[in-house]
């Protein structure tokens, strides 16, 4: 038989994890953002991506009209199309930072943040991985094409203004400022 080893004293928890653990608290105890809310976060992040989608556009133009040959409809140069392909991933990484990246690191698109909102688990209050705001994201592309649109009105039908990409990933969208 083995011997006893008492479990030395408890760990003391960081200042760090004490305060996760009370904003994780904090954002189970906020009510969920309503369909006006999350529609004017919507229109704020498409008006925030495309400046930086078309300042990129803007950018290869600029570029662009160095390397432009001296007549038009000339076959492209390597370097115009090295410069398509670099501001193709540019605009991608930027999809990704915006739309990805920024909710996996600070709960919320930078529309969500700027009105208050922030994705959350919905039973733990944390912030979603970064496997789950993918499929999250990815999902609500989906389910608008197969449904037409429909799983985004679940939040002005359902009395927990959750829609149906939240509902499947068990996600919630919280209003943190502002409650009423």
């Amino acid at each position: 038989m083995g011997t006893y080893i008492p479990a030395g004293p408890p760990r003391k928890r960081s200042i760090s994890d004490t305060l996760v653990e009370a904003e994780e608290e904090h954002f189970l105890d906020c009510p969920n953002a309503d369909f006006l809310v999350r529609a004017a976060a919507l229109v704020l992040d498409a008006i925030l991506f495309f400046l930086i989608y078309s300042a990129l556009g803007r950018l290869q133009h600029l570029f662009g009209a160095y390397l432009a040959p001296d007549f038009p409809g000339a076959p492209l140069t390597d370097a115009e199309m090295a410069l398509n392909y670099a501001t193709w991933l540019l605009r991608a990484l930027a999809f990704y930072a915006f739309f990805i990246w920024t909710v996996s690191a600070f709960g919320a698109t930078p529309g969500k943040l700027l009105l208050g909102l922030r994705i959350v688990d919905v039973s733990t209050g944390r912030k979603l991985s970064m496997t789950r705001v993918l499929l999250r994201e990815s999902g609500k592309v989906g389910l608008a094409v197969v449904t037409v649109g429909g799983g985004f009105l679940t939040v002005a039908f359902r009395k927990d203004s959750r829609a149906l990409h939240d509902l499947l990933l068990r996600s919630v969208v919280k209003r943190i400022h502002g409650e009423t």
